[in-house]
């Protein structure tokens, strides 16, 4: 199917944008490929570079070396010069009047003298359109016998088909590139063979001259391997993308949680700050009412004060009005008949005023605020905890890891509310039912590191099918019951991993620094077995000792052994030092006891060793002195 004309257009814009340096913002001249991966113009790179060594890839920024103070030093960027040739031959599928995405026309021959002269083939090598007399030419010469003529209208063109598509196609290899003949700098030669040496193609004259002894192969032969080799080298890539891939995931989860958690933590501050105000605007009603009422009393008090004040005023004013009248009268007889009652009256107002308690009588109430501060931030603390934030049971989910007999296990639970109140509250209730004997287990709820998720928690004791139910809000979570198989740990008693009994009667173990067994047997006069870890006797590895009883290797290496001598009438043991070839450093006597004679070498190098005599000897390591 023939690609629509915006189609055409885009793939071309695209290619050009691929074929220009980021740097100097230029069709890519001589482009060199950095040990990044990334690739610039010769040029470019060398004013990068600078005087400075390293210079920063300007996209990566990871420092890099020019290569014998040079940019001829990093190999060419081929793919490039593919691109570049794409889009030259694109370029010349354009209509006459020049306009992308046009129905094309058919390109002129690209070696004739005449424009008229329409192209019928193409050469993959030199990227050339060609008439049908220059490509008949084209096929004569000798130096072109290797190429690769593609006849355009025979193979390619069909009737009604666009001609730029075709053309493309014919251009084009199985990955969007033009192959074209790469020349060697030095020798103006072909680049036909690969150097494994070197890991560079190189032409004929370089196998003579600078890569004379080192082991090349024509290039057709090897690519085939290299491309394997590519082939194969994508697996960690693959495995590399497919983690990115799963982390993305992850981020993309955990950006929607966020997102939830966002909304939540909102709606939770809102409840609380709203139940926080109301508590607040209660207390605020309660001591405002209390001012009010306190400082009304006063104000009564006082006004009846001053009015009392008033009255004594008035009542002593008149009396110094009097007073004053007899001290400025004319009448002898008048001063002195009033004289005496004046005294007496002056008297008792005096004594009246200075019986009276002038001070303001006042109920103080500063205090309000100060004497119910503390149980007003007491009341906020308990108001602020018991506001639940609402769990939907929906949005709830479980993670059901495997589960052993015996063993302390965690069912986490998320909520994704974000609220340490849903466990506080008794809101979530879980219990672990055996299939079996149908006991139930009631699981322990505990808080998570993460905010929003819980840990239910039990320690099974039945082997075998159980349910696990979680309901929250008196409610079961989506999938609830959950199946859960219960098994038992690898280790426990009555699934072994592995028996081995190829050896008579084991009495101890320990293991070498190569991950061996040494085993003392006791069956039938004294046999110290080596095995592997699998119980596969070494050959030649078993030795003799008389009624051995236990072995330990000490930090030196060495083997410590307790054994009962042959001639042994009282019982005595013996321990004894080997080195690792089984030559005896030293033995001596440590003890009487039958069946005696264990013995455990502590981290300092120390024996400790036992016997049936309720005896525990503590021993210096054993020395040739």
């Amino acid at each position: 199917m023939a690609e629509k004309p915006e189609e055409l257009s885009e793939n071309l814009q695209r290619l050009r944008d691929e074929i220009t340096c980021p740097v100097c913002h230029e069709v890519y001249e001589d482009p060199k490929l950095l040990p990044c991966c990334h690739y610039y113009c010769k040029e470019c790179i060398v004013q990068l570079a600078g005087k400075e060594q390293p210079f920063p890839c300007p996209e990566c920024r990871k420092d890099t070396f020019l290569v014998q103070d040079s940019a001829d030093g990093f190999p060419p960027a081929f793919f490039v010069d593919r691109m570049k040739s794409a889009v030259s031959v694109l370029e010349k599928c354009r209509d006459v009047s020049g306009s992308l995405g046009a129905v094309a026309a058919i390109p002129s021959c690209d070696q004739c003298s005449s424009p008229e002269a329409c192209s019928v083939a193409f050469c993959r090598q030199c990227t050339h359109f060609m008439c049908e007399f220059c490509e008949q030419a084209h096929k004569r010469l000798k130096v072109y016998s290797d190429h690769t003529v593609v006849r355009m209208i025979e193979e390619s063109l069909e009737p009604g088909a666009d001609v730029a598509v075709s053309l493309r196609s014919l251009s084009f290899d199985g990955h969007g590139s033009i192959e074209s003949a790469k020349m060697c700098q030095r020798h103006t030669e072909q680049l036909k063979m690969y150097c494994f040496t070197c890991e560079e193609v190189i032409c004929r004259d370089c196998t003579l001259i600078d890569h004379k002894d080192h082991q090349y192969e024509f290039v057709k032969a090897c690519v085939p391997q290299i491309k394997q080799d590519l082939q194969d080298s994508l697996v960690p890539l693959e495995e590399a993308q497919a983690k990115l891939r799963k982390a993305k995931v992850k981020v993309e989860k955990f950006k929607a949680r966020s997102h939830d958690h966002k909304k939540a933590l909102e709606d939770e501050i809102q409840q609380h700050c709203h139940g926080v105000m109301q508590m607040v605007e209660k207390y605020q009603k309660e001591m405002l009412d209390q001012v009010h009422s306190k400082a009304d009393d006063n104000l009564k008090s006082l006004a009846t004060q001053e009015k009392s004040l008033e009255m004594s005023m008035e009542e002593l004013q008149g009396v110094m009005n009097l007073v004053r009248n007899a001290a400025s009268s004319e009448s002898r007889e008048e001063v002195v008949s009033v004289h005496k009652q004046l005294q007496e009256k002056i008297k008792e107002e005096t004594a009246r005023i200075n019986a009276l308690d002038l001070t303001p009588v006042v109920e103080p109430f500063s205090d309000i605020l100060e004497t119910r501060k503390k149980g007003i931030e007491d009341s906020l603390r308990k108001s602020i905890k018991v506001i639940p934030l609402a769990v939907d049971p929906i949005k709830c989910t479980v993670e059901v890891p495997e589960v052993e007999t015996s063993t302390f296990k965690s069912f986490l639970l998320s909520t994704h509310c974000w609220s340490y109140a849903a466990c506080s509250e008794g809101i979530i209730k879980a219990e672990l039912k055996s299939m079996v004997d149908e006991s139930v287990i009631q699981l322990l709820v505990s808080e998570s590191p993460t905010k929003g998720t819980f840990q239910l928690s039990c320690t099974p004791k039945v082997r075998g099918h159980h349910q696990l139910t979680v309901a929250v809000n008196e409610r079961p979570i989506p999938g609830s019951p959950f199946p859960v198989f219960v098994k038992h740990p690898p280790n426990q008693l009555g699934e072994p991993i592995r028996i081995i009994n190829n050896v008579g009667v084991p009495i101890d173990i320990t293991i070498n620094q190569e991950g061996h067994l040494l085993v003392s047997d006791t069956f039938p006069n004294g046999i110290l077995h080596t095995l592997t870890k699998d119980g596969q006797r070494i050959v030649g590895s078993k030795r003799k000792i008389s009624s051995i009883r236990s072995i330990a290797i000490d930090r030196e290496g060495c083997f410590i052994v307790t054994y009962l001598p042959a001639l042994h009438m009282h019982y005595t043991n013996v321990i004894a030092k080997f080195d690792k070839d089984w030559k005896l450093i030293k033995k001596q006597r440590f003890s009487r006891g039958f069946f005696g004679g264990k013995v455990k070498i502590s981290p300092d190098n120390q024996y400790y060793v036992c016997d049936t005599y309720n005896n525990m000897f503590v021993l210096r390591p054993l020395s040739k002195s």
